[in-house]
């Protein structure tokens, strides 16, 4: 599967260097606030990662972190069909840093450390070139969304990009 182009509606996906030159816009804007302040100075974006929510027919998000060195101290979630600034996170005075997303290679490492692994039937999944959220009980924000694991079939898993776990299926409950 590749990087989608456009959403479930028909509307164009833009591009990842538009995705970071909007976001570097509204960082700019928002570092003039003093609540931003913290996670905004000196930071630079890092490569967005595109969101599939699952929940309203695969409308795209781009997140963007910003980082200060190895420390990541904001991330902006953009709408994908035009780059426009929907919402933010960051540190705050006290807080050293947001948890990174980790990557995917992660995802195979964690699985060949399962007792699945060991079994004759076990084989890799692909994963989507996009990460995946809806308003669940295992994740309370678009900030902490999935990979999807895609095994033959119509076998599907979730792996937690923040924390790393596997999820069967995702859970009604009280995602925002």
């Amino acid at each position: 599967m590749t990087r989608p182009t456009s959403n479930h509606q028909g509307d164009t996906v833009i591009g990842p260097p538009d995705a970071v030159r909007s976001a570097a816009r509204e960082a700019m804007r928002l570092k003039t606030l003093e609540r931003w302040k913290a996670s905004f100075d000196n930071a630079a974006p890092d490569s967005p990662l595109l969101v599939s929510r699952l929940d309203l027919g695969g409308l795209y998000s781009y997140i963007v972190s910003f980082r200060i060195g190895p420390r990541i101290t904001a991330r902006i979630r953009l709408t994908a069909a035009d780059g426009l600034f929907a919402e933010a996170i960051g540190i705050g005075e006290s807080t050293p840093a947001l948890p990174p997303y980790l990557p995917v290679p992660e995802i195979f490492t964690r699985l060949l450390t399962t007792p699945l692994a060991t079994t004759a039937e076990f084989t890799l999944p692909n994963v989507d070139p996009f990460l995946v959220w809806r308003p669940c009980a295992q994740s309370l924000s678009i900030f902490a969304p999935f990979y999807l694991l895609r095994y033959g079939g119509d076998r599907l898993q979730y792996f937690d990009a923040i924390s790393g776990r596997f999820f069967d299926s995702l859970t009604g409950g009280a995602g925002i």
